[in-house]
């Protein structure tokens, strides 16, 4: 659920619906991300599927950047 809801904000986001300073002062999107993207990864391999949870992995890194760029 948790990795299904950071995906849905990922696509808001990618479709500008949400502006991603809003989504970096009301959700952690370090933490989530880096929990689960051993697992993510791992099943990307396993069912040869690359774009699994793409939009979270987007936002991840949106938010990284951002971070960093203040």
């Amino acid at each position: 659920m948790v990795c299904g809801f950071y995906k849905h904000l990922g696509l808001l986001y990618h479709r500008k619906r949400v502006d991603i300073s809003l989504v970096g002062e009301l959700f952690s999107v370090r933490r989530p991300w880096e929990k689960v993207r051993p697992l993510i990864i791992g099943a990307r391999k396993e069912l040869d599927q690359q774009d699994l949870y793409e939009w979270f992995e987007d936002l991840y890194n949106e938010v990284q950047k951002r971070a960093l760029d203040q």
